[in-house]
C-alpha cells in the first residue's frame, strides 16, 4: 500500500483505495520488480564527445542516464529531460516516462543527481571542443542545455552536413576510360 501511494504521488496521479484493491497483485509485482531492477547494471557508458556524431552522442547519454536510478528514485535522465509535449496524454505514458517528467528540477535530491550528471558530462567532454560551452556551469541540466543550444542550432547542423559531404566526396574517385 505504501509503495502504491508513493508511486502514484511521484507520477502525479490520483490514488484511490478502490484502484489499489482492483490491482493489488499488479502493485505487489511492481514492488518486487523495482527491488530487482534497482541492482541492475547500467547501460554502457557513452563514448567521448564527438562533434561529427553529436546526435548519436546525445542519444547515448540519454540511454545511459535512463539506466541509472537517481536519488529522486527516477532515472537520472530526468535531469536532462526535454520539455514535455502537452499534446501527449499523460495516462498514455509508461510508468518510467511519468517518473522522469514528475521528478522535481530543484531541491536536495535534484542537486545531488545534477552534480552526478555534470560529472559525467565533464568526463565525456574533457579535452574536446564541447568542454568550452559549459566550462563555468555547475548544474548538469544547464550543462546539457548549453550543449544542445550550441550543437542543435541550424548553423551547426548545416556545418556537420557540409563536413560529412566533404568527407564523402574526398573518397570518390573519377576514372576516365
Amino acid at each position: 500500500m505504501s509503495w502504491f501511494l508513493t508511486d502514484r504521488s511521484r507520477r502525479g496521479l490520483s490514488f484511490h483505495l478502490d484502484l489499489y484493491r482492483q490491482e493489488a497483485n499488479e502493485y505487489i509485482s511492481f514492488v518486487q520488480i523495482d527491488a530487482e531492477t534497482e541492482n541492475d547494471g547500467a547501460a554502457d557508458k557513452p563514448d567521448k564527445f564527438s562533434y561529427s556524431s553529436w546526435n548519436k552522442w546525445e542519444e547515448s547519454v540519454y540511454i545511459y542516464l535512463d539506466s541509472i536510478i537517481g536519488k529522486s528514485v527516477a532515472p537520472l535522465s530526468y535531469v536532462i529531460r526535454k520539455d514535455f509535449d502537452e499534446r501527449i496524454e499523460w495516462e498514455s505514458l509508461d510508468r518510467k516516462t511519468q517518473q522522469i517528467y514528475t521528478a522535481p528540477l530543484e531541491g536536495f535530491t535534484f542537486n545531488i543527481d545534477s552534480k552526478r550528471v555534470l560529472t559525467l558530462t565533464k568526463e565525456l567532454c574533457l579535452d574536446t571542443e564541447a568542454e568550452t560551452w559549459f566550462r563555468n556551469i555547475r548544474c548538469g541540466r544547464e550543462a546539457m542545455k548549453a550543449l544542445q543550444i550550441h550543437y542543435d542550432c541550424p548553423d551547426e547542423s548545416k556545418r556537420r552536413k557540409e563536413e560529412a559531404r566533404a568527407k564523402k566526396l574526398k573518397n570518390v574517385y573519377y576514372i576516365h576510360i
